[in-house]
């Protein structure tokens, strides 16, 4: 963690108005979403900011807000 705090001396804001989906695949081919290569999917709705290198009171680098979030597994 002492190398991340060394290399972040920026800071950096990302605002998305509409839906944002990030998927993750439990296989390297990423077009099988069915049996071995099923994941999950973050979907965040309405107005997501991605802050990077912004303090906070929980010294997290990277941070998530959003009016709703959504975890899906697909089928």
């Amino acid at each position: 963690m002492i190398q991340l705090r060394l290399i972040f001396h920026w800071k950096i804001k990302i605002l998305f108005q509409n839906e944002a989906r990030f998927y993750f695949t439990g296989n390297c081919n990423t077009y099988t979403l069915r049996d071995e290569g099923a994941g999950f999917a973050l979907c965040w709705q309405e107005l997501l900011k991605i802050l990077i290198g912004f303090k906070n009171e929980d010294q997290e680098v990277v941070h998530f807000v959003s009016d709703t979030m959504v975890t899906n597994t697909p089928a």
